[in-house]
């Protein structure tokens, strides 16, 4: 067998024992046992022989999660087997298992258990040299993104000689093909993709890669190659075997696991695979250890049963995301990668949306943020809909008259970034009491989500005196540690005192007293988010909202009744239990551009979803006619060209509806309120940036 099919051969099974995680494969029969006793309601022999597996040194993650679940049920705290579970799951690459597994356990206990399992996946994280390596890939990002190319080398040089993540490599190859350096950057093109070998790898590559198109990326997608044996495999070609393989039931991949295993034993056992496997049997023998202590104590039935886990502090996403821009588009040259999209067309009739670019920056924002929301108000009074309908843009002004009176006005204003942290939490008590028929009160609402986890940051074009404003509406200065903070009275009485913070002269951190004091005791923080990083910088509206008990809560989802088309029942199952995040943005241009995007688990979920909404798009634009004929003549024209606009696009994880509302049509339906229901009329929500007439 010559070197270069062993290699590729190599490559190929380590994929199989990370998808598979080796030590899986024992004891199946007895789990696949323990899973029949507890669903068919024999809770102890299902705790019995999950036991007899543990005993056994078992590393398959599952079993521990199971157990868990069986001494929940049975009364028992089942957070310590949660909590080893998870690390297994973190050191072995068993997510995608683990998900299947538990994919129909929900409600709290699964909320409980997400928090502990992304507890493990940040402790993995928890690597100094990585982390050092993850800041210069994002200075050289930011080099390159600037132009700065010559001083972008140096880093990516030191990237690629001390790391192993493909997106240096691919970096560094762009960054010396745009120096016209060409053979070099093949060269590191082909580094690259011996290092890209899972479906993770694809997707945060091509999220780095959005930016490159026309012959770079066609030297990157078909031009680069790797031997094997008299085979040449491109970057399509491996990336096809590797989505192929991520979709194989778990016995197809074992039995190729096994076939490929048998060929190439020896060169199956990577680093990658050797620093788990060592990892998983840490693990296990570090709670044989505890367990054994434990046997020791006088009481070591009660010590389990009251042991408590502590709370996280923060939640992030378990899929990293490259620190890079995140386009308004698709690349323009079209790929035969799925995950890369293609090319958007714009219906005839409708506006092109803003292609700007770049990450979101939420620096001094709570670490705890699940809800965003982000407005541009500067460049939405220059837009053309803007200048023809004034108040398209009192949005921005909506969101001034509740904060402070800084003496600004929205053209002087880049940005506005309110961050809500602890949401799902804040609403429990509104939930409960409207589940018993109760009526929520909104000022007691407001309330509670105004706390120390609620900040507003905003990024001014002009230089300000915050310290003289703030003394001119009557506020006092206050400390907290060596910063200086201004307390506002509020205009209202029953709401929290106001506070703001110049961190410089043109951004203003402002909130409630308790949160501003907050932000300045934590510091800027991450600039960048993982859980929020599909929402473009480029938008000029966008509210978001991301958490990890996402995905638990989206299991909840309904299924589609009998009734309904096939297309709803396919998107329904594409997103069910799998959304990370969901987002409403809009751009104003002559027109209003919506996107509504979801943040999925599983770049195949967000496939198959954008393919059921195309689908069903279609179906929608070809019975308008029909649909619309009911419809006011004022508004047949503009209803027309909207729903010729609708769109559906799909890349990496996030699969997106796009929608453009002729400014035609909402010069109607501000002229023409009495046509609407009252929750469209002007001045009432759901026309976020419309809410009323001059």
């Amino acid at each position: 067998m010559s070197t270069g099919v062993l290699r590729f051969k190599t490559l190929l099974v380590a994929i199989a024992l990370i998808a598979t995680a080796g030590s899986v494969v024992r004891g199946q029969d007895k789990f696949s046992s323990a899973l029949e006793a507890y669903r068919s309601g024999d809770a102890a022999g299902a705790m019995q022989t999950l036991t007899e597996l543990i005993d056994a040194r078992t590393q398959d993650p599952r079993v521990y999660f199971y157990r868990g679940i069986v001494s929940t049920e049975l009364g028992q705290a089942g957070d310590s087997d949660f909590r080893t579970g998870a690390r297994l799951e973190a050191a072995t690459g068993n997510t995608r298992l683990v998900n299947v597994a538990i994919e129909k356990v929900q409600g709290p206990l699964r909320a409980r258990i997400e928090r502990i399992r992304a507890e493990a996946r940040a402790d993995l994280k928890a690597d100094p040299t990585r982390e050092k390596l993850r800041g210069v890939f994002r200075e050289a990002l930011e080099l390159r993104r600037d132009g700065n190319r010559e001083q972008a080398l140096p880093l990516l040089q030191q990237l690629t000689e001390q790391g192993d993540d493909p997106r240096y490599f691919y970096l560094h190859g762009v960054v010396l093909a745009e120096q016209e350096q060409t053979e070099q950057a093949r060269a590191m093109f082909t580094e690259a993709l011996k290092r890209e070998t899972s479906v993770a790898d694809i997707q945060r590559v091509n999220e780095m890669l959005s930016s490159v198109d026309g012959k770079l990326r066609l030297l990157v997608e078909e031009q680069t190659a790797i031997q094997a044996g008299d085979q040449t495999i491109t970057r399509s070609d491996m990336h096809q075997e590797i989505r192929r393989r991520a979709l194989l039931s778990e016995d197809q991949l074992l039995a190729e696991a096994n076939v490929a295993a048998a060929q190439a034993a020896e060169a199956a056992k990577s680093e990658l695979d050797a620093r788990r496997q060592a990892a998983a049997a840490e693990i296990v023998a570090n709670r044989e250890a505890q367990l054994e202590r434990q046997r020791k104590a006088e009481a070591n039935a009660a010590a389990i049963a009251s042991k408590t886990p502590e709370p996280a502090e923060t939640t992030t996403e378990p899929v990293e995301v490259a620190a890079t821009e995140t386009p308004a588009m698709a690349p323009k040259q079209p790929s035969s990668n799925p995950f890369l999209g293609g090319t958007v067309t714009t219906p005839p009739g409708t506006t092109t949306r803003p292609s700007g670019t770049g990450t979101l920056d939420l620096s001094w924002l709570p670490a705890s943020t699940e809800v965003l929301l982000y407005v541009r108000p500067a460049d939405m009074e220059n837009s053309a809909l803007s200048k023809s309908m004034p108040a398209a843009n009192s949005t921005s002004q909506a969101l001034l008259s509740t904060a402070p009176d800084l003496g600004i006005t929205p053209a002087d204003i880049e940005s506005i970034s309110v961050g809500l942290g602890n949401v799902v939490v804040s609403l429990l008590p509104v939930i409960t009491q409207a589940t018993a028929g109760g009526t929520p009160d909104p000022q007691a609402l407001g309330r509670q989500l105004m706390n120390s986890d609620a900040v507003a940051v905003i990024r001014l074009l002009k230089d300000i005196d915050v310290a003289a404003l703030a003394t001119t509406a009557g506020g006092t200065a206050a400390t907290e540690g060596d910063s200086t903070y201004y307390v506002i009275p509020s205009p209202q009485p029953d709401q929290p005192t106001l506070a703001v913070h110049a961190v410089d002269a043109r951004t203003v951190i402002a909130g409630t007293e308790a949160s501003v004091k907050a932000a300045l005791s934590s510091g800027p923080g991450e600039k960048e988010r993982e859980n929020f990083s599909f929402v473009p910088a480029s938008s000029h509206f966008a509210l978001g909202f991301s958490t990890p008990l996402l995905a638990g809560m989206s299991g909840s989802i309904p299924d589609a009744p009998p009734t309904a088309p096939p297309q709803v029942a396919a998107l329904l199952a594409a997103i069910k239990g799998r959304i990370a995040g969901v987002a409403i943005i809009s751009d104003l241009t002559s027109d209003v551009n919506l996107t509504v995007s979801l943040n999925l688990t599983e770049p195949e979920a967000a496939v198959e979803g954008n393919k059921a909404l195309t689908e069903g798009l279609m179906l929608v634009q070809q019975m308008a006619p029909l649909l619309l004929g009911g419809a006011p003549q004022e508004l047949q024209g503009g209803l027309q060209q909207m729903v010729g606009s609708l769109a559906s696009t799909g890349r990496g994880n996030v699969m997106s509806l796009q929608a453009t509302l002729p400014a035609a049509l909402l010069k109607v339906i501000q002229e023409n309120p009495q046509m609407f229901a009252p929750q469209l009329q002007p001045g009432a929500p759901g026309l976020p940036g419309f809410p009323g007439q001059p």
